[in-house]
């Protein structure tokens, strides 16, 4: 095998791996910004008046963080695994919502948060087959005293 060649072979190998290895990696999200995730639409948003943002109502997942006054909290690490315990994606959002647009299945969510001790939360979720459901994962030990 020559040089060229083998290198061919290396850089064909990297890209056969590189959308696994993409699909296990942790995405920031942008706030309010709607950006494609391991080909699901998905957004993090919920603060201020961006809450009220028509274009989050034809998400038919809503993922909100709270703690133990219902508080909404901020800093999440959500990891979305298919029924078959395949993770899909994990992200962070740094906003209390995150509004997803899944296919019909049950999927396994599990979100902690980044910034506090709280233990993480796991969840087996369905979208619904119209309108949006909140899915609410609380954090009861994050009361604001800590």
């Amino acid at each position: 095998m020559t040089f060229s060649t083998r290198k061919s072979t290396l850089a064909l190998a990297a890209m056969l791996v590189a959308p696994a290895v993409q699909a296990q990696s942790e995405l920031n999200m942008p706030q309010d910004s709607p950006m494609m995730v391991a080909g699901i639409d998905a957004a993090c948003t919920g603060i201020a008046e961006s809450a009220e943002d028509p274009r989050w109502a034809a998400y038919p997942t809503r993922i909100e963080f709270a703690g133990g006054y219902n508080q909404w909290l901020i800093g999440a690490r959500v990891t979305v695994a298919s029924e078959a315990s395949d993770a899909l994606f994990t992200v962070r959002c740094g906003a209390p919502w995150l509004l997803l647009k899944l296919e019909p299945g049950r999927y396994r969510v599990t979100a902690e948060l980044l910034y506090n001790q709280a233990a993480p939360q796991s969840a087996t979720i369905s979208p619904p087959a119209t309108g949006q459901q909140r899915f609410v994962f609380r954090f009861p030990e994050v009361t604001g005293d800590n």
